[in-house]
This record gives C-alpha cells, sequence and structure tokens, in this order.
C-alpha cells in the first residue's frame, strides 16, 4: 500500500507543478495516517487553505463564473488505478 501511496503522490506533485507558478499547496504523503475508525493504511492529501477549491473547483471571486477544479489528487490516484 505504501508503494502505491507514494506514486500517487509522485504523479500529484507533477500535476500540482504544472498549474503553479505561486503559493504554498504541497502534496503530503502520509504512511499509517490516523482516521476516523483507526488507522489509513496511507493518505495523500493537497495541503492548502484553499485545497477543496483548487481541488474540485470554486466560483470566482470577482467575475462570480465557475472555475473548474484541477483534480490533483483525484487524477493522480485514477491514473495509478487504471495501470
Amino acid at each position: 500500500m505504501n508503494a502505491a501511496a507514494d506514486k500517487i503522490g509522485v504523479s500529484a506533485r507533477r500535476r500540482l507543478a504544472a498549474h503553479r507558478s505561486s503559493g504554498t499547496a504541497k502534496i503530503e504523503v502520509k504512511h499509517s495516517a490516523p482516521g476516523p475508525h483507526g488507522s489509513l493504511d496511507a493518505e495523500v492529501a493537497l495541503v492548502d487553505r484553499n485545497a477543496l477549491s483548487i481541488e474540485f473547483g470554486h466560483v470566482h471571486n470577482r467575475s462570480g463564473r465557475w472555475v473548474n477544479g484541477l483534480f490533483i489528487v483525484t487524477g493522480a490516484a485514477r491514473d495509478a488505478a487504471a495501470r
């Protein structure tokens, strides 16, 4: 499980780097992360105060238009599952 999480982390970091020119967003991979019902085998997370908006999208603060999410972690996990 750790190897799979590490691969997803590498892919997610590559995806984030392609879109990030500033800011503090980063990808963290944790092994044996705490979960709501015990320990998770691993966790790959986009860490930023705007992580949900970056991942899934948001309404632009000036135009009011929808900005699509980048699906950084979602896409990395999907790519890993397809292999």
